[in-house]
């Protein structure tokens, strides 16, 4: 990920997009092209809105709203003492780990990006909250490619190819159904994962 998105370079081969190598875009043509939803969600100091329009600060309160209510945002927010103009981020309003990862999928859906990155998108938050934050994920990556790195496998169950790595090498390679036919890594640890959510109640 950190290749596609330019942050180190290839020394050997090439990463393209399209068939385009990625060192013939410019910076601002790639970033433009690609979102991020990482385990470390960064809020900045500001209001939510603010927050939501990071990466298009000339969108509309119309269009803020929108994004925010696909990513499940919406209502939390106009808890808040002044709805979308609180100030969060240092010195303000603390956030749970869910309400974060809620502003940062509202600024992915906003940003509507042609790839979107997943980047353990869930794995700072609890089992409860991982399910009502997939299901704003699930209306994000429609109509996109998506790259998504997990440990927690139910992010995954949909992927079109899958590949699992183990100790820096691919081990594994297919769809989830092919995997679970393959009884190796992926199958142990679906049916570890499985286990466990079946102990809480939730699957």
């Amino acid at each position: 990920m950190n290749l596609l998105l330019r942050l180190y370079d290839t020394t050997g081969g090439n990463v393209l997009i399209d068939d385009v190598n990625v060192k013939d875009l410019s910076f601002s043509s790639l970033h433009g092209t690609i979102a991020m939803v990482s385990q470390e969600t960064y809020i900045f100091m500001g209001t939510v809105a603010e927050n939501i329009a990071y990466a298009r600060p000339n969108a509309t309160h119309e269009e803020i709203l929108r994004a925010s209510m696909q990513a499940g945002a919406h209502d939390f927010i106009c808890k808040m003492p002044d709805g979308y103009d609180t100030v969060i981020g240092s010195s303000g309003r603390e956030l749970s780990g869910g309400e974060k990862q809620r502003i940062s999928i509202a600024r992915a859906i906003l940003a509507d990006p042609k790839i979107l990155i997943l980047d353990e998108a869930t794995a700072s938050v609890d089992t409860e909250t991982e399910l009502a934050i997939q299901a704003s994920l699930d209306r994000l990556t429609r109509g996109r490619t998506i790259l998504s790195i997990a440990h927690r496998l139910s992010t995954l169950r949909n992927a079109n190819r899958l590949v699992v790595l183990d100790d820096g090498r691919l081990t594994e390679e297919g769809s989830h159904r092919s995997l679970i036919e393959q009884k190796g890594t992926y199958y142990k640890l679906m049916q570890l994962q499985t286990k466990a959510l079946a102990m809480r109640g939730l699957e």
